[in-house]
């Protein structure tokens, strides 16, 4: 049979369809791509060499120009915005030409992870962090930096395992807009681990040479092996690519049912610009993502499905000027009410986030949620400080790995203006803040019956 673009599949990837032989057929691929594309889709991924010109300089740059800024992290979220060697790789033209000839639409570069170490993460599809709509339309470009083998924290992976059902919060029984794990893959973390000899499938471990890259569809189970050998880095980069015409977001943040969608705002790496989202060729007005977000809606986070936003209640964000200080690079992101304040090492001056000029107006107390992403962190001291009204106000709370905890301080006699500051670092005994992300949960200013925090 013959299948033309309007075939009934046609925002399914072609390289992931039902109809896979038959659009192969049609392609007009030549005998190397073509077995390319055969074993990408059988198994979910590929492996080629980069061949970026000058790369060994290149990765050489990358190594010591970022060798400053990890911190006690294993990782640096974004270096393409201030180290053009990573630019160069996001953005390479030979890669992105095997993306559009594997999935048939443009790829959009939109974030690049650099890590110094193994990532030891647990298996995990990107998919729950990074979907599309239509789905699978997001590939992740892994790129070694340096020799990598079972020694110093190879890649693991699970081929054909892009192949299993695309799973969200509805399957595993979580409202993730509401619940804890809505930050981490606690989860799904279980089903990953039983669905791989449920399947008949095997973990393997990815040995390359410094150069080599590995392409992986977005439902590919992959992961981090142990870095038995700390002696020896792991340098290595990912970036994440989407694809045009698509609509983008997180599902494990998302309850659609609920009225809550958590739109991604993606930036194209090549030339900075937002890419709108779009549903079937029609751009999402910007008033229906704002209305969905979980954290800005008509529903968001913390009221009950369907009612309005509480009276008396202000964003502490939107009460002042906000500034940071003491953060490392990309230690700080904000999406409406939702914060990340990356904790700084317990003999640091803690990472502060500062709201100036407050005007309360009434406000009684200061109300919010914390939460310490991944269960493999150590725990995190949160601080909140009203400095600069009749009387000094200080809450501060030692919060464990996974933890997802309210807190309240009342403000007491204070008039305003004032300055708040959010303040976090490891707590007090922890050795490191490797994987410590921190979460703000929209923190507001409320008018009502005063509270003391603890």
């Amino acid at each position: 049979m013959t299948i033309s673009d309007a075939y009934p599949l046609g925002n399914v990837p072609w390289i992931e369809s039902p109809f896979f032989e038959t659009l192969l057929a049609q392609r007009g691929l030549g005998e190397a791509e073509a077995e390319e594309a055969r074993f990408f889709h059988r198994n979910g991924f590929i492996t080629f060499r980069l061949d970026l010109p000058d790369f060994d300089a290149a990765a050489a740059r990358i190594v010591g120009d970022l060798a400053g800024r990890y911190g006690d992290d294993r990782r640096i979220q974004d270096a393409w915005a201030e180290q053009e060697d990573v630019r160069r790789i996001a953005v390479f033209e030979p890669v992105l030409e095997k993306m559009r000839r594997l999935y048939g639409r443009e790829p959009i570069p939109f974030q690049t992870l650099n890590f110094r170490m193994g990532s030891e993460q647990p298996l995990h599809t990107d998919l729950p962090h990074f979907s599309s709509i239509p789905e699978r339309f997001m590939v992740g470009v892994w790129v070694a930096l340096e020799d990598i083998d079972e020694e110093n924290g190879a890649l693991e992976y699970v081929p054909g395992s892009h192949l299993l059902p695309v799973y969200t919060n509805e399957h595993i029984g979580v409202v993730g807009s509401e619940d804890k794990a809505r930050y981490e893959n606690a989860h799904y973390k279980d089903l990953w681990d039983q669905i791989v000899p449920a399947a008949g499938l095997k973990r393997e471990v990815l040995k390359i040479p410094k150069g080599t890259a590995l392409m992986w569809a977005a439902n590919l189970l992959h992961g981090g092996s142990p870095h038995r050998d700390r002696s020896r880095s792991r340098h290595s980069m990912v970036t994440h690519y989407y694809f045009e015409n698509c609509v983008y977001y997180t599902p494990f943040l998302s309850d659609p049912f609920f009225g809550r969608i958590a739109y991604r705002t993606i930036r194209d790496i090549r030339t900075g610009a937002i890419v709108p989202n779009v549903y079937n060729g029609r751009p999402v007005p910007p008033a229906v993502i704002e209305a969905l977000h979980p954290q800005r809606g008509v529903n968001p986070v913390g009221q009950t499905p369907g009612t309005a936003a509480a009276p008396g209640v202000r964003p502490l964000l939107g009460a002042g000027t906000v500034r940071t200080e003491d953060v490392a690079s990309g230690g700080f992101a904000c999406d409406g009410g939702r914060i990340l304040l990356h904790p700084n090492p317990a003999e640091v001056a803690p990472a502060r986030l500062i709201v100036t000029g407050v005007t309360l107006d009434g406000a009684t107390r200061l109300t919010g949620r914390v939460a310490v992403l991944n269960d493999q962190s150590e725990p995190v001291r949160f601080g909140v400080e009203v400095v600069g009204g009749a009387d000094q106000r200080i809450w501060h709370k030692d919060v464990p790995a996974g933890g997802d905890e309210p807190w309240s301080l009342d403000l007491g006699t204070s008039a305003g203006p004032v300055d708040i500051v959010l303040t976090t670092a490891m707590a007090p005994g922890a050795t490191g803040n490797a994987y410590a992300w921190a979460y703000w949960l929209s923190p507001q200013l409320e008018t009502g019956q005063p509270e003391m925090g603890e």
